[in-house]
């Protein structure tokens, strides 16, 4: 038991050394006192440091609960991922390949490939003039349209490919550019629909065109390696 003339550390209010220091008691009571004040401030320190671990608890919690929730990103335009399917395409002298899109015009909805992507080798004068000829030219992308839709527009309206190994074997308005073909020496020829990857509504956003001054070309290479370019840009092509 405790004795009852011992002084208790918070007696007082004064310090617990200036208490000791002024007292008449001996080393073996300083430690009783000592011993019996201790569990108190141990409790105390335990007490804070268990608040503030659940305080740091609590705010780490709050900061994941404010973690805003990023934004998903959105594709590139199609433009863009032609040009970029085009990059990926290995290097042929003797093809040209181009891309159509449809674009509305007041009520008319058509096929061109004027401010399109494209690829061809600069020295084939032959294929550089018919990609200027391919220019000028619109196919009808329309339903029910009076106006003939040329290979490309087939190709878009249909959803399916085409080829030949020879342009001579189709008629004018089957192959609108005919004349122009055989002017600048253009054989072979082949056209896929191309879709969004993802998408399976099979709509249609356009078409890829590859054409060579070689009649008996083998289109097998050409078309893996389209359909792979495409596959990067979120896009692929219907295959034979």
């Amino acid at each position: 038991m405790e004795d009852a003339g011992r002084p208790s550390l918070s007696e007082g209010g004064i310090d617990l050394m200036e208490e000791l220091l002024l007292s008449d008691h001996d080393y073996f009571d300083i430690l009783l006192l000592l011993e019996h004040e201790q569990p108190t401030n141990i409790e105390d320190a335990n007490s804070s440091q268990e608040e503030e671990a659940l305080r740091q608890t609590t705010d780490t919690d709050m900061n994941w609960l404010r973690t805003p929730t990023p934004t998903p990103t959105l594709p590139l335009p199609l433009e863009d991922r032609l040009s970029r399917a085009l990059g990926y395409i290995k290097h042929s002298s003797d093809v040209l390949i181009q891309m159509w899109v449809p674009i509305r015009l007041g009520p008319r909805q058509f096929l061109t490939t004027c401010g399109q992507p494209f690829r061809l080798d600069p020295a084939s004068r032959s294929l550089a003039s018919y990609r200027s000829v391919s220019l000028s030219y619109q196919f009808s992308a329309a339903e029910g349209s009076e106006e003939l839709a040329g290979l490309p527009g087939r190709v878009f309206l249909g959803r399916a490919p085409e080829w030949t190994p020879d342009v001579r074997y189709f008629s004018s308005p089957e192959y609108l550019r005919l004349a122009h073909a055989q002017r600048c020496g253009v054989s072979g020829t082949v056209a896929l629909p191309i879709f969004e990857r993802d998408d399976v509504s099979r709509s249609c956003v356009g078409v890829v065109e590859v054409v060579s001054t070689l009649q008996n070309i083998s289109y097998g290479s050409h078309v893996e390696n389209i359909c792979n370019a495409l596959q990067q840009s979120t896009l692929r092509v219907r295959m034979f």
